[in-house]
Formats: C-alpha cells, structure tokens, sequence
C-alpha cells in the first residue's frame, strides 16, 4: 500500500452486547434456538442457557445488537500520520444508530479502506448482519454480499497482517500493543465485561470511551505494522457524537 492511501482509511470498532437484559425476554422460538447454539459451543457447556446468554449471545449478529461504533479518520503531514479524528455513533436505538453510520459513510464516499482488528471476521460480518437484520440498505462501502475472502483487500485487518500468512492462532489487540509498544485500551474495560456494564451498570459512556481508545490503539497498530509513523506529537481530535 502505498502511503498516500492512507488518507483513504477509516479505522472501525464496534461494540456489542446481547440483544436484551435476559434470555427470557427473547421470543420462545429465539430461546430456543439460543440453546441450540449453546449446545454446539464446548465453552459454554457448564453454564446454564440463561448465563450462556448472558455471557455469549453479543458477539453473535442473530443474539445481539450494536450499541457503539467508532470511526477513525487518519490526517497525514509530508510522511507521518499527524491527526486522527475519532467520530462516535453510540445508541441503544440500533435501527438509528446503523441510520446515522450510513449517512456518515455517505458523506465520506473518498474513503475506500475500512481499517481495524478482526474486522474480517467481526465487526464488518455483524455490522452488515444487523443492517439486513434490521430491514437497512447496506451501506455500498459494506456490500460485499457474495465476495469471497481474496476480494476483500479493502478490509485492512491488523490480525491478519500481523499473520503474515499464517492460519494457526488469534493474537489480541491488547497483546500487540504491548510488544509493539503502544498504550492498551484494556483497562478498566474489556470485549468481556461490555454486556455487564451495558445492561447491568447502565454505563454506556464507559463503553463509547472504551471502544475510543480501541480505535485510537488499533489505527496506531495499523500504521506500525504498514511500517509507517506517526508525527511526533499526534493530535487526537473527538468530533461531536452523532
């Protein structure tokens, strides 16, 4: 990738947590089909559906709901990355939140990367799962009903860079910050207490913060692993929240 493109980058997360507060507000059909899922999945074997539930059913697009996406925007200066501006869409209204992600998209029709860790087999899959879940148009930057893998070079994943090739383990984001020195987002919230802190501790400005500082650390990885650099002193710019 040449370094010019990188003006064309917007470097996502997404957070998500079950669908509803329990289990037992689900339809019984969906119940039921939750503890067949649960059924296949060997983690979960000793925990009840009803824990299950609550432990799993975010990270799956047919269980759970996005509450928080992230978008960062890399600004560039002669060879360095010397702004990053981070703009939020947080709701517990799915349905407008994935409204206000395709109109920003939209407007940002020069970007034609979308950037982030395990993007390829999360957060890009759920985010377009729910847009058609919800009766939503994808957003044309999001269309990529029928492509397979090798078409997909406009995901840029910090994984599977970081794989060069190799098909064997996950390596987390907060593992490779660590030995690529640059600051965890992991740390007084992590992907595991997310639905806690949602649907228990009703805190989801801790979540839109947790899910900032992912974005910054994931862009920062991206760019190190392109073995590219930042400017001396980055500027951080939050944008109003959508």
């Amino acid at each position: 990738m040449q370094f010019k493109q990188l003006e064309k980058v917007l470097v996502l997360d997404i957070e998500t947590v079950p669908m509803c507060r329990t289990m037992e507000e689900l339809s019984p059909v969906l119940q039921e089909e939750w503890k067949r899922k649960q059924s296949r999945l060997p983690a979960l074997a000793e925990l009840s559906p009803e824990d299950g539930f609550a432990k799993a059913a975010g990270i799956y697009a047919e269980f759970g709901k996005i509450i928080c996406v992230v978008v960062g925007e890399l600004e560039l200066e002669v060879d360095h990355v010397k702004t990053i501006h981070l703009q939020t869409f947080a709701s517990s209204n799915e349905v407008e939140l994935l409204m206000q992600l395709s109109d920003f998209l939209k407007i940002k029709k020069q970007y034609t990367f979308i950037a982030g860790h395990n993007i390829r087999e999360f957060d890009v899959p759920f985010l377009c799962r729910r847009f058609l879940i919800n009766q939503l148009p994808l957003p044309t930057l999001f269309n990529i009903t029928g492509k397979k893998m090798y078409e997909l070079d406009f995901l840029i994943d910090s994984l599977q860079l970081w794989k060069f090739g190799d098909y064997k383990h996950y390596t987390s984001l907060s593992l490779l910050c660590e030995i690529n020195g640059i600051e965890s987002p992991k740390t007084n919230l992590d992907g595991s207490k997310v639905a806690a802190t949602y649907w228990q501790e009703n805190k989801l400005s801790a979540i839109i913060h947790y899910c900032e500082q992912d974005v910054l650390a994931s862009a920062q990885l991206i760019v190190r692993l392109l073995q590219f650099r930042f400017a001396p002193n980055l500027n951080v710019i939050y944008e109003p929240s959508a």
